[in-house]
């Protein structure tokens, strides 16, 4: 739960709430370490990776329209480096408790 919460900047609760909803949905599958028992181990499931394949191809799909003409690559290139930089701010808040100058 520390990794997920460290690496998709949520608070600890609403991880447990979404690995729960989607072990309930089958799209996960989660193992209890048999040296720690607080330790649990969470992978994909089949179900969760036939999602993972649609979703990627519908990904693949909406940037094939979104780079179909010249000015929205330009307008992309802006908007990356805004969310980039946004990341980072969140990411610093996370890890440090405070907004970083962007």
């Amino acid at each position: 739960m520390r990794d997920l919460t460290r690496r998709a900047y949520h608070l600890g609760s609403s991880i447990s709430y979404n690995l729960k909803k989607l072990d309930e949905c089958g799209y996960i599958e989660q193992k209890r370490s048999e040296h720690d028992k607080r330790s649990v181990r969470v992978r994909r499931s089949a179900k969760g990776d036939a999602l993972c394949t649609a979703l990627r191809e519908r990904e693949r799909e909406q940037a094939e329209n979104l780079f179909a003409s010249e000015n929205a690559k330009d307008e992309l290139a802006v908007s990356h480096k805004v969310l980039r930089q946004l990341k980072q701010s969140w990411y610093h808040y996370v890890q440090a408790g405070r907004f970083s100058g962007v």
